[in-house]
């Protein structure tokens, strides 16, 4: 049990992390840790004060897999005007179960989802978000070469804001991807759609200017 203070870690392999009794992560207003490799699960851990600038404000996942079960996501994000989320995850698989997300800030600026999902896969059941403050989504799903695919199964979003000066949409869930193109040359970029599975969820006063769900 305790409060323990860890920034800027680097997770390389595998790693299985699991608390007994109330254990707090302090991020120190820096990110808690990223990772590229590895298979990572952590269970029953409140991570506090992720504060870092860019691409995940608490976590950072660019590959492999990770899973959080039981753990608690409060007050991260503050008034940073970073990009990219609390949690970033970019070409991964990412798992989230019985965890509850409260107070988060992803950004004011251009700052996408408490949860930003790039060119990945998301699983997300028995979650809770409330009173979270998100220009674009809770959970913000996008692709710019593979797509994305999130499946959000039996999870309550309640009170979540995604109204800002500079705009918001989805309160609780913005999906995105890119469109097919024809550059000058000839050059044809293939399109990333992304797809979003949304099973017995709950939506309850969150507040948006696209509205709870965006597409």
């Amino acid at each position: 049990e305790g409060t323990y203070t860890e920034s800027n870690l680097t997770i390389s392999d595998d790693l299985n992390i699991s608390a007994i009794g109330d254990v707090i992560w302090d991020a120190n207003g820096q990110r808690a840790f990223s990772m590229a490799t590895g298979d990572v699960s952590i269970s029953n851990i409140t991570f506090i004060n992720g504060n870092h600038t860019s691409y995940g404000h608490l976590i950072r996942i660019d590959g492999d897999s990770i899973a959080f079960e039981d753990c608690k996501f409060i007050s991260n994000g503050g008034n940073v005007t970073g990009t990219n989320g609390v949690i970033y995850v970019n070409m991964a698989n990412a798992n989230f179960t019985n965890c509850h997300f409260e107070n988060n800030t992803a950004g004011t600026g251009t700052s996408y989802g408490l949860i930003s999902l790039k060119d990945s896969i998301l699983l997300v059941d028995g979650c809770t978000f409330v009173n979270n403050y998100n220009k674009n989504g809770c959970i913000y799903v996008s692709g710019s070469s593979t797509g994305s695919i999130a499946v959000i199964n039996n999870t309550k979003f309640i009170g979540n804001n995604a109204t800002s000066a500079s705009g918001g949409s989805g309160g609780a869930i913005y999906a995105s991807g890119s469109m097919a193109y024809q550059y000058s040359n000839g050059t044809v970029r293939p399109g990333a759609q992304s797809t979003v599975y949304v099973v017995d969820c709950d939506f309850i006063d969150n507040t948006a200017y696209g509205g709870t769900y965006y597409s």
